[in-house]
């Protein structure tokens, strides 16, 4: 989201949950406010690895128009909400971000302690549906196969993301 120097910084002393949806809501504020805007919105975790040639090409395939909200979305549900896991990709069309940012300010949108769950909720509380898309994962590659055709891995030290990159990008 935004340029690769925006960050956004949280009190750390804030031990709730809590300032990750205050960051979170933050982030997607400064990115629904930006001069230039972008077709696709994404938020994926520090520790996750993700294939950009591969996302752009499952990207083309999608419908941008309108309030759409794709991610690892498939099987999810939390008390009992459905929801798209965040640390291995939530995307967001132009108009899923607007319409997000409107209901968030006019306070439809309920902070859980956990962002991806915020985002989430926010959408199904405001009649919005969760779109899966095959090949985000929750978890390190399992795999050759995930490594050959998927687009994210979640839950990754800085090693394992240095792997996962070299085997896509040594020279």
């Amino acid at each position: 989201m935004g340029s690769p120097n925006d960050t956004i910084p949280t009190l750390e002393e804030d031990k709730s949950g809590y300032g990750n949806d205050k960051k979170q809501w933050r982030a997607w504020g400064h990115a629904n406010n930006e001069q230039v805007q972008s077709t696709w919105y994404i938020k994926v975790d520090d520790d996750a690895y993700l294939h950009v040639d591969r996302l752009e090409k499952t990207l083309a395939k999608l419908d941008p128009e309108g309030v759409k909200v794709y991610g690892r979305c498939d099987n999810f549900t939390w008390e009992p909400k459905p929801f798209c896991d965040g640390g291995s990709a939530i995307i967001l069309t132009r108009g899923a971000l607007a319409a997000m940012m409107k209901w968030y300010y006019e306070g439809k949108c309920k902070d859980t302690g956990h962002n991806d769950l915020s985002t989430s909720w926010c959408f199904v509380d405001n009649g919005a549906y969760l779109t899966p898309i095959p090949g985000l994962h929750g978890e390190p590659p399992a795999n050759w196969h995930e490594l050959s055709t998927d687009i994210t891995w979640h839950h990754l030290d800085p090693d394992g993301v240095r792997r996962v990159d070299n085997i896509f990008y040594y020279k």
